[in-house]
């Protein structure tokens, strides 16, 4: 009896619609099938072929375990941020894909065509309420002849001629953020002549706390005296450790870690009182603070990414440079993570470039390199870049090498 139960589970689970899973925070929910499933209406040709055209990713029964607190809400993915003039829907518990296709579509089988626009949804079967949905136009159908005949001069049925339908012109390409939140505000970087900032967090206000976070008050050591005033904003950053060439062995800076960002709510003639408007890490006493920076914004179409070609790569000819530094000085990193390289703005480098990552083969120069995966430039400085790893084969390393694509 338990054997039965367990394959009738799995069958079902085989005929769950790609899209069908609600929407509950992270926990799967029950009755996940649409009951009007098999009474949805067939989409017309035009559309089901271009609903058919578009590749899915794999999908699970069982929900990601990982989730992250991301843009104010818990969600598996990582959504990206919203293009000026997107007036996105908003997930709300009981969502599916399949119900926002019926509801905007008029046809919940044209599902496959909502993913499309938000490709940061890596398993169809679970979004989350508080993910942001770019909703594709309804398609246009070409209403089907009539059937009707005419009756020719000898009486025989002649087809009514139907008009041309007009060829629709091309839709350009969404162009999304490829870049995070997270990513960008929280990346490190590399200064390389730095000069301690004097302004810094002198005291906590919840002392016997030795870190602090988002929402926590603390104190700067300057006031309106030397300038600071209400309603200033600060990037909390922390000098971290010298880095230098790992193949030349020659100095290049210091790395320099980017924590959070402080408001001034207040000010006396020597001292600031500040709150932590967001925090990337833990958040100490003696932290330096500097004006507050936000950057460029790589652009781009996320199905237009480079395909990662592991044998028989040649060298793209560009510039190329090495991975100097990984975070918290991890020895092997791979996908998700963001790692210092020496390619920068003066190699023509900019937020949103593709590069590529590779070793040096060891059984010799004459051996084809190894190709270890693909990374995107999420921001620059003259000599150096912060690039995350999009796709990984292999562990990387620091040493390993990278060229522009």
């Amino acid at each position: 009896m338990m054997i039965r139960r367990r394959l009738i589970v799995l069958l079902l689970l085989c005929l769950v619609p790609a899209g069908a899973i609600l929407a509950q925070g992270g926990v799967e929910a029950k009755d996940s099938v649409p009951a009007d499933a098999s009474a949805a209406p067939s989409p017309g040709p035009e559309a089901a072929a271009a609903a058919a055209a578009v590749p899915l990713p794999p999908t699970s029964a069982h929900p990601p375990k990982q989730l992250k607190f991301a843009s104010g809400h818990w969600t598996a993915w990582d959504p990206p941020m919203v293009p000026d003039g997107a007036n996105p829907y908003v997930v709300v518990p009981g969502d599916t894909l399949w119900g926002l296709s019926g509801k905007f579509n008029g046809n919940p089988m044209l599902w496959p065509l909502v993913w499309d626009q938000n490709r940061y949804i890596l398993d169809t079967h679970w979004i989350y309420p508080g993910d942001p949905i770019l909703v594709p136009a309804a398609p246009t159908v070409v209403p089907p002849a009539s059937g009707a005949e005419a009756e020719g001069p000898g009486g025989e049925g002649m087809e009514e001629e139907q008009p041309i339908a007009a060829i629709p012109a091309p839709v350009e390409p969404q162009q999304v953020a490829l870049a995070d939140t997270h990513d960008l505000y929280c990346s490190d970087y590399i200064d390389s002549d730095l000069h301690k900032p004097a302004l810094k967090i002198a005291e906590l206000e919840q002392k016997s706390r030795i870190s602090q976070a988002e929402g926590d008050v603390v104190y700067l050591n300057r006031g309106s005296k030397q300038g600071t005033a209400a309603g200033d904003e600060y990037d909390i950053i922390h000098p971290a450790r010298e880095i230098s060439d790992p193949r030349s062995g020659r100095v290049i800076g210091t790395l320099v870690e980017r924590r959070g960002r402080v408001k001034v709510l207040a000010v006396e003639p020597d001292t600031s009182t500040a709150m932590i408007t967001f925090s990337c890490v833990a958040i100490g006493r003696g932290d330096r603070l500097v004006p507050r920076w936000d950057p460029e914004v790589p652009m781009g179409v996320s199905s237009l990414a480079p395909a990662l070609q592991l044998y028989g790569s040649p060298p793209s000819g560009k510039a190329a440079g090495t991975i100097i530094a990984t975070p918290f000085n991890i020895v092997a990193v791979g996908q998700g993570h963001v790692v210092q390289v020496t390619l920068g703005q003066d190699a023509g480098l900019k937020p949103g470039d593709w590069l590529s990552i590779f070793r040096p083969n060891e059984a010799g120069p004459e051996y084809a390199r190894k190709m270890l995966g693909l990374a995107m430039v999420v921001t620059t400085r003259p000599k150096t870049a912060a690039v995350k790893i999009m796709e990984s084969v292999r562990d990387v390393y620091r040493g390993d090498r990278v060229e522009i694509q």
